[in-house]
């Protein structure tokens, strides 16, 4: 009977121990169905599950791993590992626009009722365009060469309105409206010269008002004629038009 009572309490002690070996190699698969080792198994150690010891059992529940507390875990699956933090995403810079090229201010066009076809030079009236310099008045425009002492070209509007019976003045003089500093051409400056202070913009054209015919007799209003043009086909021109 002894010997019975053994037998039966070693098959039990064997069974508990198949029963506890079945449980913990399950267990180790099912880890291993989940989880990715870091390494290789290693023969003799015990700090990860899948370890084996110096018998060539599996580790499993004894090893450090699964003995440990989670902070103080040794590193045994890929999963267990500390994940790097995610770099942050970086904003593209914004993208800088081109400067606009900015156009030059153009020069506005004159509201001269004598330029009405245009300015044949461009003439302005700054003072660093001396040989083609804008004067408008209220009887004619001109581009005014300093060098000279002459207009490069005047023009002016015609029609009856500028026309009637002021008489002509003959009063020749300075135009007091050139910028300060420039040598403003005087009547005797044709005295003896064998010319003949020519009109451009005609005394005849400007006979509404006396002082709309005064502002032809002056010297910025004159070129250099020679008395045959200037008192031959020139006069003819000029009273062909008026007329």
């Amino acid at each position: 009977m002894k010997l019975i009572s053994k037998l039966n309490v070693f098959i039990s002690l064997f069974t508990v121990t198949l029963a506890l070996i079945w449980f913990l190699g399950n267990q180790i698969r099912v880890q291993g169905q989940t989880q990715t080792p870091v390494r290789e198994p290693v023969t003799g150690s015990c700090e990860c599950p899948y370890d084996r010891t110096s018998a060539g059992r599996l580790c499993g529940g004894n090893s450090s791993y699964s003995r440990a507390g989670a902070a103080s875990k040794p590193v045994c699956y890929l999963e267990d590992a500390p994940q790097p933090a995610p770099s942050p995403t970086v904003s593209p810079s914004p993208t800088t626009s081109p400067s606009p090229t900015v156009s030059p201010t153009p020069t506005p066009a004159s509201t001269s009722i004598h330029l009405k076809f245009g300015n044949p030079t461009n003439a302005t009236s700054e003072l660093t365009s001396s040989d083609n310099y804008l004067m408008t008045k209220p009887q004619y425009a001109l581009s005014y060469n300093r060098s000279k002492g002459i207009p490069n070209w005047v023009s002016w509007q015609l029609n009856s309105t500028w026309l009637g019976d002021a008489p002509r003045q003959d009063d020749f003089r300075p135009d007091a409206s050139l910028p300060t500093g420039w040598y403003r051409v005087t009547p005797t400056d044709y005295t003896n010269s064998g010319f003949d202070r020519g009109h451009m913009t005609s005394s005849e054209d400007r006979g509404g008002t006396v002082e709309d015919n005064s502002a032809t007799f002056l010297m910025t209003n004159m070129i250099p004629q020679a008395p045959d043009n200037n008192r031959g086909p020139w006069v003819y021109w000029r009273i062909t038009v008026a007329t």
